[in-house]
């Protein structure tokens, strides 16, 4: 299905979509220096692109909860609120002070350092899909579907890779950039809305 949209539609669709793609490459350059800058942005986020980045991520998650709640109520502080705060405490209080002190980066990395190579590359495979968000995923194939009349299936392809592409040039600092940007742009369409 293809959309019929208006010259400005399009323009600002392709200027998103360019700015994003671009912000994620050249955020690439600085990843370059030092492991540590590419995997954890050389564990120096500041507080408010750490807020900027989580809001950006997070913004479809929090519509489809609001949805939840409104069809089943209460319940789903008990299926998604009450067990992912009660977890994130575990994680915050016994496992982050012993990450932090490893000086690891990922999880396949305690794997390879316990079980090995072959474990550590199971592990990464794993939680490459593990932590994709299907549902971005998704939804970014659509609007590409509807955009240019491809099938779901190659528009999920597409967006994946060019994701991918510059995640992989640039690591933490293209995704927080990138974020930041989708940020401002958010609240840019809030005030014009």
């Amino acid at each position: 299905m293809i959309v019929k949209l208006a010259f400005t539609d399009w323009l600002v669709i392709i200027l998103y979509f360019s700015a994003v793609v671009f912000v994620g490459f050249r955020a690439g350059r600085k990843a370059r220096t030092h492991l540590d800058e590419y995997l954890v942005a050389g564990r120096g986020l500041t507080l408010p692109i750490f807020i900027a980045t989580l809001v950006s991520t997070w913004y479809g998650g929090i519509l489809g909860v609001g949805e939840f709640s409104y069809r089943y109520g209460i319940s789903n502080w008990f299926i998604f609120g009450v067990p992912y705060y009660f977890f994130a405490i575990l994680f915050a209080v016994f496992l982050a002070p012993r990450v932090h002190k490893a000086k690891l980066h990922t999880i396949p990395d305690k794997l390879r350092e316990t079980y090995g190579d072959r474990t550590a590359n199971m592990g990464s495979f794993l939680t490459l899909f593990i932590v994709t968000p299907a549902p971005y995923v998704l939804m970014v194939g659509i609007i590409v579907e509807m955009l240019f009349g491809w099938s779901l299936a190659a528009s999920v392809v597409f967006a994946t890779v060019v994701s991918i592409a510059y995640l992989y040039t640039g690591g933490l600092h293209s995704d927080v950039k990138t974020n930041t940007l989708e940020f401002v742009m958010m609240y840019l369409g809030f005030g014009v809305i």
